[in-house]
């Protein structure tokens, strides 16, 4: 029996062991599970981003030295656009302050692409090509200021998981110091570069801006393997133009909005709308335009194909539509 002891106590510690192991993976993957965001963000390899490698403040310091480079270029050429349009491109000064409102931002400046100096008035104008390589130059940085500003908070924005708790205090962070940068950036670019520009000439003032753009698309892009990425959810665009299109069909089918109407939406929490929560809230009429809108959502027939959206919109996505409307008085006048 001495000898059988040892043999009985062999499975016990294997049961033991066991559910020791057991226990330490099921531990490992409720960790795993806790490092993936819950904001449908994905990585540049198109998985669901993980907390530990990705976002927060690993992706963030790339962004904001980024906004310091182009707000500090912004600010270095604006401020000097309309001497520079005026005594090297020898425009008058009407001219030059319409080229400085309308497009104003740093362009490469090369000498041969600019009329001779001229040390006595009157001066030789610009030729049409150099007048046109500045204004094509001009155009070329206003569309690309313009398709980075709309979008660089809001993919700073991206790199936090609002679920996490820890994480939101941080994208509050984050923003502090992402406005910082702005105000940093002009400050710099409004003192430094204009000093510069002033004591060593337009080669200077003009090239460190250009340089400090080039440094801060590489910065930007080194940071690649770090940044959350929203998955791409349709252009909001087109569903104001469905809501529109189905609108006019419907009135012009004579279906009326009015309280007795039956208006669609979909039976889910969410909306087919991506990460937009369902609307809740009976459609706002108090324009009469936003009656007309609510035809979009008029069912007409209870049997009718509802996946097709220009014909049959949900109610959350006119007052999506409605909503931008109201926004436009306030963006048409700043």
């Amino acid at each position: 029996m001495d000898r059988m002891e040892p043999a009985l106590d062999l499975p016990q510690k294997a049961s033991f062991n066991g559910a020791e192991e057991g226990h330490k993976q099921n531990k490992e993957e409720v960790g795993v599970s806790t490092t993936l965001v819950s904001n449908g963000c994905v990585d540049i390899r198109g998985r669901i981003a993980d907390k530990q490698r990705t976002g927060g403040w690993k992706a963030s310091p790339f962004i904001i030295v980024n906004e310091v480079a182009e707000r500090l270029a912004f600010f270095a050429i604006a401020v000097n656009m309309v001497q520079y349009l005026v005594l090297q491109m020898n425009q008058s000064a009407s001219k030059s302050c319409h080229a400085r409102n309308g497009v104003v931002d740093t362009l490469c400046f090369i000498d041969s692409l600019r009329p001779p100096q001229c040390p006595t008035r009157p001066c030789e104008p610009a030729s049409r090509g150099q007048t046109t390589f500045l204004y094509g130059a001009l155009s070329l940085i206003a569309l690309g200021t313009g398709g980075i500003k709309p979008c660089v908070s809001s993919f700073g924005a991206d790199q936090f998981d609002e679920a996490d708790g820890e994480e939101v205090q941080k994208k509050y962070s984050f923003f502090n110091w992402f406005f910082f940068a702005i105000n940093m950036g002009a400050l710099l670019g409004i003192t430094i570069l204009v000093y510069i520009q002033v004591e060593k000439g337009w080669n200077w003032g003009f090239g460190i801006p250009t340089a400090a753009m080039f440094c801060s698309i590489i910065i930007l892009a080194a940071g690649i393997p770090y940044y959350r990425f929203q998955k791409p959810m349709g252009s909001a665009f087109t569903r104001f133009l469905q809501v529109i299109v189905a609108s006019v069909r419907n009135h012009f089918k004579g279906v009326e909005a009015g309280h007795g109407a039956e208006l669609y939406e979909v039976k889910t929490t969410e909306s087919d709308i991506w990460e937009i929560e369902r609307s809740l809230t009976p459609p706002s009429t108090v324009l009469s335009f936003f009656r007309f809108l609510d035809k979009a959502a008029v069912i007409t027939d209870a049997e009718a194909n509802t996946k097709s959206r220009w014909r049959l919109c949900t109610v959350t996505q006119v007052e999506e539509f409605k909503s931008f409307v109201r926004i436009l008085p306030v963006w048409a006048s700043t």
